[in-house]
């Protein structure tokens, strides 16, 4: 189920960065996702 959402999310915003224009919205988009998932870990270590 997770993989999915991601997979619709990756698809959403790539096609929202060349629609504005974006030259690299590949990139982006993986780097965007990968930011939030490192991110992810520290909160789950916060909430305990």
């Amino acid at each position: 189920m997770g993989l999915a959402i991601g997979a619709v999310v990756a698809g959403i915003s790539i096609d929202y960065l060349r629609a504005i224009g974006n030259t690299q919205p590949y990139t982006w988009t993986l780097l965007g996702l990968n930011i939030f998932s490192l991110l992810s870990l520290p909160f789950f270590f916060i909430a305990g």
